[in-house]
């Protein structure tokens, strides 16, 4: 095999996992966001997780994590000290 021809296969094989990297950050979304409607956090974060380790510039991704974090933080009741300038 001459080097262009290993240089092509490189590059067809390197498209071909891209592909396959943004095919499962899709799918990993996706099920983020169905166990997301069911109240499933922990898939939810899961899935969203996994998405941002495939596409880490997946903004939905890194939303979706935000608004799970806020619905499962505690809420704070009082009394509240507050200190400092505000």
């Amino acid at each position: 095999m001459s080097t262009d021809a290993a240089v092509e296969k490189i590059r067809a094989a390197d498209k071909a996992r891209q592909g396959l990297k943004e095919e499962a950050a899709d799918l990993h979304f996706d099920l983020g966001n169905n166990a997301f409607q069911k109240r499933d956090f922990e898939t939810a974060i899961f899935h969203y997780q996994k998405t941002v380790q495939l596409r880490p510039s997946d903004a939905y991704a890194h939303h979706n994590l935000g608004i799970i974090l806020i619905i499962m933080s505690p809420i704070p009741t009082g009394p509240f000290i507050i200190t400092g300038n505000i």
